[in-house]
């Protein structure tokens, strides 16, 4: 149920006080509900986002899917950067914190952080980063208990200090942040990585809205708690009322009031919730950057390495950026620009809406926030590009902060709907001066398909659109339908006639008074591949319905199927419909023409011993042919069965084992469960090595998951592969798609003959009489009969 979780770093225990001695119980409400109810968009958006993109696991998959290559390079660029600050936030509090209650220096202390989570993270990858989540809320919860026994026994309350303080009164900046912090929070968890890859690693959308539900109720009252912290700070007067310098260290302040033995328990605290945040900004670096620049085919150690590399600015920047509020709000503000612009292609209405109106609204976001500093301060170029930085925080009372949150949003939506206004403006001359159809507006095709690019059978047959308009009088109707470049069909009113026929109606029945084809009207949408193309036929007909008296003519029929010579006259001249021929002789002809070829077939699928036993029924020379003819394909089967065995990869010889060797031949990659007690992984094992055995044409390889995809779901094991051509054909995620936990040998054939891997009739495909059954039963029994020492499980 705890899909999600909130890093709780120990930037939280400067933040949250600050803002509490800065905006007062105001504030510090709307900054704990702020930073606790985004997260339930999550439950909300999760859903919607893993139907539209079930493959992935970060939100720049689904931005790759929806806008391109470029916009979700773009998106992965401002969630690195996130990502980044956050993890400066992360060692400037660690080094502040160290420094505040030991009075040492805590750059020492930082770089044993960085390279810990660094050897922990690379070794464990993701999963460490969910245990460490476990122990961040112990750490949290103890020192809300250490902050409660500071208060309870060595805090004493001034109470002229709470009226002096002026904290339980509104404020300019207290009303500001409703605006400004529910828009800073929601936004910029966008570009957590870490939250998303939780949201699809969920395993209901039940469990999901369980998850962040919980998680919203528990980060509200732990920030509320900590937030309280800089009040009591204020009115025991640890903390000088005034002194915003040190309102981040109110918290800190309070505590030191503490007995020594206590502060080193809390130091020890601190730096462990410190090193659970920072591992999972971490993990999250690592994912997004092999994913989304690398697309997982550079090694893995590669993109730690880098990670490892950028850690050292991070550092360096971390010593000189002391306000830690001040780091949220830059990334708040990228995110607030960024964002709007992106969550509008999650509507279906909005699919004219692309990648470039997506990108240039975001940075033209980022832009009107410098344009409005202008404004705001007088044509001021210094002050303004300082406003981009919010260097001066959320501290005065001026309209600069919330300015800026305004800007960057809307100023955004703008920038995003002018680019979406001159693209398709462009697009429209460009195909009026080359006199190409226009068709920026037109809705995308839809698929089926789990990856793109990869064409479903029925796509060459996809309707794109049908319009029909009609009159009362003198009818016009305009009929838009598509041709399939094999089959030459159309639909019209959702009937499905054959178009040659439907011109020769158009021509000889309806009075056509204006015919346009353009010349563009056949375009292939499809033309470098061997997929069906969708060729666009577009035709306007304008038919008249003459106005004239009906005129009742009796004509007499006594029996319309009669061979009468009247009959025959009427039939001549369109009044009965012509008289249909008998059915019999067609049936007799499609009867006798289905004995012969049943004859000929006979020994269709018979192997050589089976046609070894007919040598006394079947004609010899007829029985010779069919025997050379199933040996030359046993020589075929032969000369290309090269792998014969299941091929255990690792993960840097993927590249090599899978996807080159699938240009040469059908690549089965199954990905097992890390767990020894997933009975359906231990089914398909063994019939994966029965399976190699009897096909060597087709190479078949095994993988556990999580080592070739990192965090990869268990609950989604065993997960087959079908690789062809470099790409993958079809997946197959457990055995549910199936027969289960009963999918034997029979079942795998049937998806090796759908994939193109076998040809339906193969001679192996035969099995003995209950020899895979029996061995699927010992499967389940617990019984193998592969050897012990190629085991997932030992």
């Amino acid at each position: 149920g705890e899909a999600e979780k909130y890093p709780l770093g120990s930037g939280i225990l400067f933040t949250y006080p600050q803002i509490a001695t800065i905006a007062g119980v105001q504030g510090l409400l709307v900054y704990a509900l702020a930073s606790a109810l985004p997260l339930l968009i999550f439950g909300a958006l999760g859903p919607i986002i893993r139907r539209k993109c079930p493959e992935g696991f970060v939100l720049t998959e689904w931005t790759r899917q929806r806008y391109g290559a470029v916009a979700g390079l773009f998106l992965s660029i401002c969630t690195l950067l996130t990502m980044f600050l956050y993890m400066v936030a992360e060692l400037s509090a660690l080094q502040q914190i160290v420094t505040l209650l030991t009075g040492l220096n805590g750059l020492p202390v930082v770089i044993v952080e960085c390279a810990v989570t660094t050897i922990y993270t690379s070794l464990g990858g993701f999963k460490v980063s969910f245990i460490t989540d476990n122990i961040q809320g112990v750490m949290v919860l103890g020192l809300i208990i250490m902050g409660v026994i500071a208060v309870g026994v060595e805090t004493d309350i001034d109470r002229s200090l709470i009226d002096k303080s002026g904290y339980l009164k509104p404020s300019l900046l207290g009303w500001q942040l409703i605006y400004i912090l529910p828009v800073a929070i929601l936004t910029n968890d966008f570009f957590l990585s870490g939250f998303w890859m939780r949201t699809f690693a969920s395993r209901t959308d039940r469990d999901l809205w369980i998850g962040v539900s919980l998680a919203s109720v528990g980060v509200l009252i732990i920030l509320t708690l900590l937030g309280v912290g800089g009040l009591l700070a204020a009115w025991s007067g640890a903390y000088t009322i005034g002194d915003e310098e040190n309102g981040s260290l109110a918290f800190f302040l309070l505590l030191e009031k503490l007995p020594a033995w206590v502060v080193g328990v809390i130091l020890v605290m601190t730096i462990s919730l410190s090193t659970a945040a920072f591992d999972s900004f971490q993990s999250a670096m690592i994912s997004t950057g092999s994913n989304d620049f690398f697309r997982n085919k550079l090694n893995i150690w590669i993109i730690r390495g880098c990670v490892v590399v950028m850690i050292f600015p991070v550092v360096v920047v971390a010593l000189r950026s002391p306000d830690i509020l001040q780091i949220f709000l830059i990334s708040d503000l990228v995110s607030a620009a960024v964002v709007p612009c992106l969550v509008i292609g999650l509507s279906e209405k909005f699919y004219w809406y692309r990648g470039f109106d997506f990108v240039v609204g975001g940075l033209g976001g980022i832009l009107t926030i410098f344009l409005f500093g202008l404004v705001y301060y007088d044509g001021d170029v210094t002050m303004a590009g300082k406003l981009l930085l919010l260097e001066g925080g959320l501290y005065g009372n001026d309209w600069s902060a919330f300015g800026a949150f305004v800007a960057a949003p809307f100023g955004g939506l703008l920038w995003a709907f002018a680019a979406c206004g001159l693209r398709i403006a462009f697009l429209w001359v460009m195909a009026k001066v080359k006199g190409h159809r226009f068709d920026a507006l037109d809705r995308p095709i839809p698929r089926q398909a789990s990856r793109s690019g990869v064409f479903d059978e029925h796509d060459g047959e996809a309707v794109l659109e049908q319009n029909v308009e009609a009159g009362s009088k003198g009818k016009v109707r305009r009929v838009a339908w598509y041709l399939n470049e094999k089959v030459g069909a159309g639909l019209i009113d959702r009937v499905q006639v054959e178009a040659a026929r439907l011109w020769k109606v158009l021509t000889a029945v309806v009075g056509i008074n204006f015919l346009h084809c353009a010349s563009h009207a056949l375009q292939p949408t499809c033309s470098k591949s061997r997929q069906p193309r969708i060729y666009t036929l577009r035709i306007s007909l304008q038919t008249a319905i003459m106005q004239m008296p009906d005129m009742p003519v009796n004509v007499p029929i006594d029996d319309p199927n009669a061979d009468t010579e009247w009959n025959d006259i009427l039939r001549k001249h369109g009044v009965i419909p012509e008289k249909p021929p008998s059915p019999t002789p067609m049936i007799q002809e499609a009867i006798s023409r289905a004995r012969e070829l049943a004859h000929e077939n006979r020994l269709e699928g018979k192997d050589l011993e089976e046609l070894a036993e007919l040598e006394d029924v079947e004609d010899d020379d007829f029985l010779d042919s069919y025997r050379q003819k199933r040996m030359a394909e046993l020589s075929a089967i032969t000369n290309a069965s090269v792998y014969n065995q299941v091929y255990h990869v690792q993960k840097p010889d993927y590249s090599r084992d899978v996807t080159e060797a699938s240009r040469k031949a059908h690549v089965l990659v199954l990905l097992t469960s890390s767990e020894g007690m997933n009975t359906e992984s231990r089914v398909l094992i063994e019939v994966w090595r029965e399976l190699a055995r009897k096909y060597g044409d087709v190479k078949f390889c095994q993988m556990r998951a999580d080592l070739c995809i990192e965090g990869y779901p268990d609950r989604n094991t065993p997960t087959v592969l079908v690789y062809r051509e470099g790409d993958i054909k079809r997946q197959v995620v457990t055995l549910k798609e199936l027969n289960g936990p009963r999918t034997g040998v029979r079942d795998l054939e049937e998806l090796l003959v759908h994939v193109g891997a076998v040809k339906r009739g193969d001679a192996r495909m035969k099995k003995k009489e209950g020899e895979e059954d029996a061995n699927t039963s010992n499967i389940r029994q617990g019984n193998t009969t592969g050897d012990d020492e190629d085991s997932d499980w030992d």
